[in-house]
């Protein structure tokens, strides 16, 4: 598996190890990187976090502080939409959990700019869905797709008159991964959600549940982007112990996804291999022609003979059972 100046630069990071880069021309390729994978924000936060900052030319910093802001500006806006709409369900007595977005950022990344997201991602229980939908329509949100039963959320959309925030997404979930390629359920993430302060019908999940989503989420995506890489790296290194790798597994079995989370977690591991030191991974599980150019190639829309190899390659390796092979290739 290649790497890429982002991922050394990241690795130094959260080791500790200094310098953080080698020479000039290292920090200019992982500065390359940075916007090839609009970095920007997850960036500047972890630098920061770290209290790095002087470990950096003064140039790289300032102008990654000004791409960052703009993240800022609009993850501020999602922030202020997310908090109405979660009052409005408050009101209405629906239990909802915040997945991802501002909220993920704020608790897990130290910022709710720390993370950039462009949508609003609420889990309700599938009996209110209806209500959820009428909710969202009063709020003057439109359903974007079709019914389908093996999907497991549906697309809002709001328009602003706003030529700097156009429109506004809502992903309305009642579960986290289709049904027909897994036996994923969230009944014992309500179970361990816990209460949003300021809210009787608002939660999150445990830390544990956020992590195992995370994973589903960047296997949903085949890891082909930088911020779900990085969501699983910081996630292991800041949780650290309240990840029960044990646990995560036994429920990823029962759920059909062992397969997934072992490849997501097996990918992160073999681009940061220090985690092996902090928190081993027993097992490890090959992910066929995935590759830092893939997710190159990805980022500039281009689908060359490595990704539909990968495609082809994922279907053997990210199933725990023929039954969701089967129910894939279908």
């Amino acid at each position: 598996m290649d790497t890429s100046p982002i991922i050394g630069l990241l690795n130094r990071i959260y080791e500790g190890q200094l310098p953080l880069f080698d020479d000039a021309s290292e920090l200019e390729e992982a500065w390359l990187d940075v916007e090839r994978f609009q970095f920007f924000s997850q960036l500047y936060h972890l630098i920061r976090s770290k209290e790095l900052q002087q470990e950096l030319p003064e140039p790289f910093m300032k102008e990654l502080k000004l791409r960052a802001d703009a993240i800022l500006f609009q993850n501020m806006l999602i922030r202020g939409e997310m908090n109405k709409l979660l009052r409005v369900f408050d009101n209405a007595g629906i239990d909802v959990i915040v997945l991802k977005g501002t909220r993920l950022a704020e608790q897990y990344f130290g910022h709710f700019a720390a993370r950039p997201t462009t949508d609003i991602d609420l889990l309700v229980r599938p009996d209110r869905i209806a209500e959820a939908h009428a909710l969202l329509e009063r709020e003057g949100f439109c359903k974007q797709d079709e019914d389908d039963d093996a999907h497991f959320h549906f697309l809002y959309n709001k328009m602003f008159d706003n030529v700097m925030f156009p429109f506004l997404g809502v992903e309305l979930h009642w579960n986290i991964l289709r049904s027909h390629i897994s036996d994923t359920a969230v009944d014992d993430s309500w179970d361990r959600a816990l209460p949003l302060k300021g809210y009787q019908h608002v939660k999150e999940m445990a830390p544990q549940d956020v992590f195992y989503h995370l994973c589903l989420h960047g296997y949903n995506h085949d890891m082909l982007s930088l911020k779900q890489i990085h969501d699983v790296v910081h996630l292991v290194y800041s949780l650290g112990d309240e990840i029960v790798y044990s646990e995560l597994f036994q429920r990823a079995k029962q759920h059909g996804n062992y397969a997934k989370v072992l490849i997501v977690l097996s990918l992160v591991y073999r681009l940061f291999p220090a985690l092996q030191a902090r928190k081993p991974l027993a097992k490890m599980r090959h992910w066929p022609f995935w590759s830092m150019q893939l997710l190159r190639d990805m980022t500039h829309g281009q689908k060359k003979w490595r990704y539909y190899m990968f495609r082809m390659m994922s279907v053997m390796v990210s199933y725990d059972s023929n039954k969701h092979r089967l129910a894939y290739l279908r």
